[in-house]
């Protein structure tokens, strides 16, 4: 069965020091507020995604708004695919191959707004550069110190920024002179990073690097010292160095014993804190995390409004709606349906909304996007 996935719509050389900030925000993850979808959105739009023999795909691992488009990215098949505002399709990139335009593997796009490009990136060192209808233009073989590009974000017309699961987490990148300009984010400098995977957000034209799980910082990776633009306060729940000591020895444990390890299995044991944090997202009107907290795979939404600084969390508005895995582009905010979480609700849809809605395939029908525009 094709799963559903619906989309929220919310809204040079850099040093490798970190310098703080002094906003904080405070979290009781023990809050439990009531929160209307319309308490954070003003309207609501449907968009079905054209389905074709050429359009078809089977997993949405990334979508991009960019220009009246939509270019989403289905890492099982490696194909970018292109939709207008409407829904209407219009073009694939699917390159399979080892040739001078192709790509044996995928593992992030991007689109890099100050050259108006497409990116794709090979984690084994390669990056192809496609114009926004899916021509090709270059590929180009990045520098071999990194063993694993996983991630590519655009800081200028110039600088690329990577993040790897190597020994630096991120890794800044030249165009012009083809070469590294700094790395950063090192296991010496922050040994958690080792251990988690986080998240980088454009907002503003800045890059935000938020480190999953341990670290509660926000980094501004566009500052020219990096520095902190806020921090997420979770109080007694906040992560000390003997907490983050349990949590290696438990990993440790685990690899020597040669058995798959999760956090989720140290879900209620006092030697380690019950939560996990996701990501953090921002818009003009919020600064948002999504937390694991007490209850495995039901995801806590945390939200501060910048307007009056309060801060609301709650695992679902009072219509019902389920927060998962959310992503934010300018002044939306997109929610991923993973098949375990209701990401809509009929009662706040029209009626030709509703229509579109019930008459979904979801074993047939590429998926629609639901788009809730921020305050």
């Amino acid at each position: 069965m094709r799963k559903l996935y619906i989309l929220m719509f919310f809204l040079g050389i850099v040093s490798c020091n970190i310098k703080e900030g002094s906003s904080s925000i405070s979290v009781d993850l023990d809050q439990s507020d009531k929160v209307s979808i319309f308490d954070l959105a003003d309207s609501i739009s449907i968009v079905q995604l054209e389905t074709t023999n050429e359009s078809l795909f089977k997993y949405i691992s990334k979508v991009i708004p960019y220009k009246n488009r939509f270019y989403v990215f289905d890492k099982l098949s490696l194909t970018v695919f292109c939709f207008d505002s409407t829904g209407k399709f219009l073009f694939k990139i699917n390159k399979k191959g080892r040739g001078p335009e192709e790509y044996e593997n995928v593992e992030d796009i991007f689109i890099d707004n100050f050259n108006d490009q497409l990116l794709l990136l090979v984690p084994w060192g390669y990056l192809l550069t496609f114009d926004l209808d899916g021509d090709f233009f270059s590929k180009k073989k990045l520098p071999e110190e990194v063993l694993s590009y996983n991630e590519v974000y655009a800081l200028n017309r110039d600088t690329l920024l990577f993040l790897s699961r190597n020994e630096y987490r991120a890794i800044y990148y030249s165009r012009r002179s083809d070469s590294i300009i700094n790395k950063c984010l090192g296991v010496d400098e922050m040994p958690e990073i080792e251990y988690t995977k986080g998240n980088v957000y454009m907002y503003n034209d800045s890059l935000y690097f938020s480190s999953a799980g341990f670290d509660n910082k926000v980094l501004n990776m566009s500052h020219p010292e990096r520095r902190v633009a806020y921090n997420w306060d979770f109080g007694k729940n906040n992560l000390t160095k003997k907490r983050i000591s349990n949590e290696m020895k438990s990993r440790l444990k685990a690899m020597k014993e040669k058995r798959s390890y999760s956090m989720l299995d140290n879900f209620g044991d006092d030697s380690y804190p019950t939560f996990y944090r996701s990501r953090s997202l921002e818009t003009d009107r919020f600064e948002m995390t999504s937390v694991l907290y007490k209850i495995p795979f039901s995801y806590l939404c945390v939200f501060r409004d910048k307007i009056d600084g309060k801060v609301k969390v709650f695992r679902e508005t009072i219509e019902g709606i389920q927060f998962s895995y959310f992503l934010a582009h300018d002044n939306f905010l997109f929610l991923y349906n993973t098949g375990k979480n209701k990401c809509y609700s009929e009662e706040t849809l029209s009626l030709k909304q509703l229509e579109i809605v019930k008459s979904h395939n979801s074993d047939t029908d590429n998926p629609f996007l639901v788009i809730y525009h921020i305050k």
